[in-house]
């Protein structure tokens, strides 16, 4: 995603003209279009899933394969429908992402075995998202881009740190017996289970947005010496990163270390 999104602030290639499209959407109408990462999540999600999942659970991997190409392409193609990139834009998108998941999937294990047992990964990785947001490429203009590239790599550095703390203390139960896993037949009491898990989790993380959001908001905008409540102080580097990054950073930890633990505590 970062990949994506720095590309378009280098690249600067604009979205297709109004007319002849139709756009249905505005609010990142100011970024420029060249790659989609939309096109670029929606390939990495997925394959991604697919690659980490098919020789830990047994599944048939031929129906993975057409989900995954499913959402590659309905996300790929709305793309197009809302006026928002050109053909080009989205397949560039999709061939980029399908090198780099190629590129570092060899590297998948080694990475996390880091991320679990290494005891700077955590400084490593939070310093890393940090200085990729506060070295995004210049803008020449303001746009959503680098707000929501400084909430990506902020919330993956915060999941990274989730990921070290689940292992070093612990918190995340071994199994029992080596993969491949079956999976669980659908029932009625599972997919309560289910809902359950996604209705507390999502609480969980909006109010934790909303209070992590407020009191970093309120810090940065204090040493910048701006008021929170002026709109165009937001959009200042000094203030949209730090306040993001801190927002997120928590976010990623509340997310993948917080809610499974409340999770655990409900017995779901």
């Amino acid at each position: 995603m970062y990949i994506g999104q720095a590309s378009k602030d280098v690249l600067k290639w604009p979205r297709p003209p109004s007319p002849p499209v139709v756009k249905l959407e505005v609010r990142v109408d100011a970024e420029y279009g060249m790659p989609s990462t939309h096109a670029m999540a929606a390939t990495a999600i997925p394959f991604s899933f697919l690659l980490a999942s098919m020789n830990r659970y047994k599944y048939p991997c031929e129906l993975g394969l057409l989900l995954a190409l499913a959402i590659c392409a309905l996300v790929s193609l709305s793309r197009i429908y809302t006026g928002m990139h050109t053909v080009l834009d989205v397949l560039c998108g999709v061939a980029i992402t399908a090198l780099l998941v190629a590129a570092s999937y060899p590297f998948w294990d080694v990475v996390e075995t880091f991320q679990m047992e290494n005891r700077f990964a955590p400084v490593l990785t939070l310093s890393l998202a940090f200085l990729l947001s506060i070295y995004y490429p210049e803008l020449d203009h303001w746009s959503t881009a680098r707000g929501d590239t400084t909430n990506i790599v902020s919330a993956g550095g915060g999941a990274a740190l989730a990921t070290w703390i689940n292992h070093q203390w612990s918190l995340i139960p071994e199994p029992v017996s080596a993969p491949p896993y079956e999976m669980p037949s659908l029932s009625t009491g599972l997919i309560g289970r289910m809902c359950a898990r996604f209705a507390i989790g999502i609480v969980i993380v909006f109010i934790a947005r909303y209070l992590i959001k407020s009191a970093a908001l309120t810090l940065v905008c204090w040493l910048a010496g701006v008021s929170p409540r002026d709109q165009e102080a937001r959009k200042l580097l000094r203030v949209e990163v730090p306040y993001k990054y801190i927002t997120y950073s928590c976010l990623g930890v509340v997310g993948l270390a917080g809610c499974p633990a409340v999770h655990r505590y409900l017995s779901l």
